[in-house]
């Protein structure tokens, strides 16, 4: 399934766009396989969202503001697309850059008004793992596509890169959502997780992980007391989540989308699953590769994320090795401001920037939307922040 936001001149509540035709396309990925991309759409990047009597409402800060809103729901058994069989579900984020690719030339051959557009890639948290997948299959085959795609770069919203941010008891202790005794337990979770990794029980491992990290009944929501574990900021699923889904599940919506009696999919976990060795390798190769070819790369992170903890992910981020890693570590680190109030802190150097969202969570363009937004236009733009 694939929705385009087109951009387009401004209301009273955006600033006036010059010249949409031209503006940057940016490809909003789902967080995790098996999760909607949708997501996007109605809480996060989207022009609107939805309200309390079930009504689309414009949104003060939105990335259409600024670029053309892309967003593909895969791998398949995601949202509305769907397969005949569990065999066709992607098992891997090679067999996931395979789909979007076919579907990106497929939209762009469609669509040709926005094939020489800038292009960038963007999401949160698996998303941040299958992006440099997507980025290496399209500059492998742009050399002879009949289709070319022109991508510029990356927007990386607390990438889960590498196995080593599953540590987060020092995290959560310094927050105080643990005692020393808690973290203790915390830690002898995860080390079975990895003594299971060693026994070569992958399956056990990603069921022990997933009963650690994910949902209200994990070992994370019995020790914080949290149903929802993404952010120490709130303790609760935001209730935006269940309004969106109820509006794209209506009669109406699938008319208008002529998806006929399919039922939308907001949480495949069987897709999720298809995953679970792919969640235990590292997956920064791929994405140092496209930083030595010069791509541009955002990484940024919520200050008080519990799901992708800021420690863990700066540790992730300065173990990366590029051309220009050095240059990087050295880079003095800056406070961000928008309209006078500190956002956050950003360190760049060259095609490379990370920056720590202040007072936001793992969702935190819906914390710090205004923050958000003014990061990513200034990332595409080249502009400094």
């Amino acid at each position: 399934m694939c929705w385009l936001q087109k951009l387009s001149h401004a209301t009273s509540t955006n600033m006036t766009q010059e010249n949409p035709e031209k503006a940057p396309v940016i490809l909003w990925i789902n967080d995790l396989p098996g999760y909607t991309c949708l997501k996007g759409v109605f809480l996060e990047t989207g022009p609107f969202y939805v309200d309390d009597d079930n009504k689309l409402v414009e949104r003060n800060s939105t990335w259409t503001r600024s670029h053309s809103m892309l967003y593909i729901d895969a791998p398949v058994g995601t949202g509305f697309s769907f397969a005949d069989s569990e065999d066709a579900y992607a098992n891997t984020n090679g067999d996931d850059a395979n789909e979007i690719y076919e579907a990106l030339t497929q939209f762009f051959t469609l669509f040709k008004e926005f094939q020489p557009n800038d292009f960038y890639l963007a999401g949160e948290v698996w998303a941040g793992n299958s992006m440099p997948y997507i980025g290496k299959k399209i500059d492998a085959e742009n050399g002879n596509a009949a289709v070319k795609i022109n991508l510029k770069g990356l927007i990386m919203g607390a990438p889960y890169l590498d196995i080593l941010q599953f540590r987060k008891e020092d995290f959560y202790y310094s927050l105080g959502l643990i005692n020393a005794m808690q973290k203790m337990e915390f830690k002898e979770a995860v080390d079975k997780v990895f003594a299971l990794l060693e026994q070569g029980k992958e399956d056990e491992a990603f069921t022990m992980a997933s009963s650690v990290n994910l949902g209200p009944e994990s070992l994370t929501a019995k020790l914080t007391g949290f149903t929802d574990t993404h952010s120490a900021l709130t303790t609760m699923n935001p209730p935006e989540i269940s309004k969106f889904t109820k509006f794209v599940d209506s009669k109406e919506v699938h008319n208008y989308l002529h998806t006929g009696l399919h039922k939308f999919v907001a949480t495949n976990l069987v897709v999720f699953s298809h995953f679970s060795k792919d969640i235990f390798k590292k997956h920064t190769g791929p994405l140092m590769e496209l930083l030595d070819k010069n791509y541009k790369v955002l990484i940024y992170g919520g200050q008080f994320d519990i799901l992708v903890t800021p420690d863990k992910l700066e540790e992730v981020v300065y173990n990366l090795k590029w051309t220009k890693s050095g240059d990087f570590a050295s880079a003095p680190r800056k406070v961000w401001r928008v309209n006078g109030d500190v956002a956050g802190y950003t360190q760049s150097v060259g095609n490379f920037a990370y920056a720590l969202v202040r007072n936001a969570g793992n969702y935190a363009i819906m914390d710090q939307p205004e923050w958000t937004t003014d990061l990513v236009e200034k990332f595409i733009a080249g502009k400094d922040f």
